[in-house]
């Protein structure tokens, strides 16, 4: 099994409910970590999940590379 990594990315932020005043609108993004095993990528994405199982997975997303920021392997100790 792969080490666990911690990636790094940027997602849209929504700037909120019903009407608002467009000057009050400022450009920004939701800066976001994950931490998870790979379990698939590609040239366009990355499938992290959080929790494995023996044939299962959770809490498993799929990430586009173009937002990823920074990305580590966790390293634990050998047992």
């Amino acid at each position: 099994m792969n080490a666990p990594e911690i990636i790094h990315w940027i997602d849209s932020c929504h700037h909120g409910s019903g009407w608002v005043d467009k000057d009050t609108i400022s450009p920004s993004a939701a800066v976001c970590v994950s931490i998870g095993y790979v379990l698939h990528e590609d040239a366009n994405f990355i499938t992290l999940a959080a929790h494995l199982a023996d044939t299962q997975v959770a809490g498993a997303m799929s990430i586009p590379k173009l937002a990823i920021t920074y990305r580590m392997k966790i390293q634990f100790p050998a047992r």
